[in-house]
């Protein structure tokens, strides 16, 4: 597929304005984000999705939305963009062009600022780029965004990953007692006392999220089966498992190289285990038996 020009994407953001735009700033896993948009139906229905991560200081790492409308032929930009049906990236400099079939953007990796133009005016557009956002911003915390459902059990996080139907909501439905951080995207960040899991609103099949972070205790990638036992992955497995379910679009170089570092490190410090299980909460009970796996 042929890249667009990047040099065409800044000459459309030279025919926009920033006047009548507002903001709204978030706070997910500790990672604060300031959102520019016009005050719409999607802005408000960001404003209730987002209500329990919402903050009131602005921050310097913030991303605009523009509306296509703006723009010159916009019937004619929508369709030359059609053909990005998955999201598209390419980086020049330290610059990441991001497009896709219903908006395009620029991303400031030093600066950490971006800007978009909304083809849809659909809710998922929106959220969408802050999810793109949120990817870029957990790196550059020593962290990152995992597929994965994740719940708070007796005071430590716990998260469990694995690709499309392996059972990240069916744990969270079996976890009633538990509290749900989410059951779609986790946020992973390392401060001086090691490794947090972090709830974000960025839900799957369950509505179900909380803005409350936890030290992390295990992962978990997920195998149904008759059975419920665990195995201990070796180091060596572990990164290309843990890599295929970060959240990251980005070829920039710097960003590789630091998400692979976290990921090592990670594995290092917190044990992650394969976990086969039946549809059913037994594997809680082996969990806080020490993953002594019963017969």
């Amino acid at each position: 597929m042929t890249a667009i020009d990047p040099h065409l994407l800044e000459d459309y953001f030279k025919n926009v304005s920033d006047d009548g735009l507002e903001n709204f700033n978030l706070k997910v896993g500790g990672i604060g984000l300031s959102v520019n948009a016009t005050k719409d139906e999607l802005f408000e229905t960001a404003l209730t999705k987002y209500e329990e991560f919402l903050v009131p200081e602005a921050f310097p790492e913030s991303v605009v939305f523009y509306d296509v409308q703006t723009l010159p032929d916009p019937d004619a930009i929508i369709q030359a963009f059609d053909q990005y049906k998955e999201i598209y990236t390419s980086s020049a400099g330290r610059f990441l062009n991001v497009y896709r079939w219903d908006f395009f953007g620029i991303i400031d990796i030093e600066n950490r600022t971006g800007k978009f133009i909304l083809f849809n005016t659909t809710f998922m557009t929106y959220e969408s780029i802050i999810r793109i956002f949120y990817s870029l911003l957990a790196v550059e915390n020593h962290g990152f965004l995992i597929h994965s459902s994740s719940l708070v059990h007796k005071d430590k996080g716990y998260v469990f990953f694995g690709i499309s139907g392996s059972g990240k909501s069916t744990v969270v439905k079996l976890s009633e007692s538990d509290e749900c951080l989410t059951d779609e995207l986790t946020m992973i960040t390392k401060t001086e006392d090691g490794y947090f899991t972090s709830g974000t609103p960025f839900h799957g099949e369950l509505p179900i999220y909380k803005n409350k972070t936890a030290p992390l205790a295990n992962l978990f990638l997920l195998t149904k089966s008759e059975t419920t036992y665990f195995e201990k992955l070796k180091q060596s497995d572990i990164y290309p498992i843990l890599l295929r379910n970060v959240l990251f679009f980005s070829d920039d170089w710097e960003l590789r190289q630091k998400i692979f570092n976290t990921v090592i490190d990670l594995a290092k410090h917190v044990d992650i285990y394969e976990m086969y299980f039946e549809k059913n909460n037994k594997f809680w009970r082996i969990i806080d038996n020490g993953f002594k796996n019963e017969d």
